[in-house]
């Protein structure tokens, strides 16, 4: 009968302990480093901005969107009314889709609520943008038709076009 010798001493144990550590700590640093990098790469992020038609000029140099932030937030103001009608629409479509016994008629009453707060939001939204997209120059107009058609923009959908 042979005796088993453990290929584990308790040296090496906290040796294994160090070794883990070490790998840990030169990951983290490098996932922070690599943070810092980008962000220096890539420049500083832009400031906030109304979340609704902010996009329109989030890809456009600093200056432009320093010159349309009063005028998004203004549009930001005029919609808050209606992006809450919008909320309370979605959240009455939800109870009457998940009430049992499920009411078809109270289902497409929500429906109607929902689509008349939709049609409403979405054309002061869209008359705004008739007031910001022709200020901007061809170039600027350009980018914003970029990040429409930008893969990736509506979650794992693809563009149909």
């Amino acid at each position: 009968m042979t005796n088993s010798v453990s290929t584990s001493s308790p040296a090496a144990r906290p040796r294994r302990g160090l070794v883990i550590a070490l790998i840990i700590s030169v990951a983290v640093n490098l996932l922070v480093a690599g943070a810092v990098l980008g962000r220096v790469l890539m420049g500083p992020l832009p400031g906030p901005m109304p979340h609704h038609l902010g996009w329109i000029i989030r890809d456009l140099d600093t200056d432009t969107r320093k010159q349309f932030r009063p005028l998004l937030a203004e549009h930001a103001r005029k919609a808050m009314p209606l992006r809450k009608e919008m909320r309370q629409a979605q959240r009455a479509f939800r109870q009457a889709l998940l009430t049992e016994p499920l009411n078809e008629a109270e289902l497409a009453a929500s429906l109607k609520q929902l689509q008349a707060a939709s049609a409403a939001f979405q054309h002061t939204m869209h008359q705004e943008m008739l007031v910001i997209l022709p200020q901007l120059s061809p170039a600027e107009r350009a980018r914003v038709a970029t990040f429409l058609h930008r893969p990736g923009r509506h979650g794992d959908r693809e563009s149909r076009d």
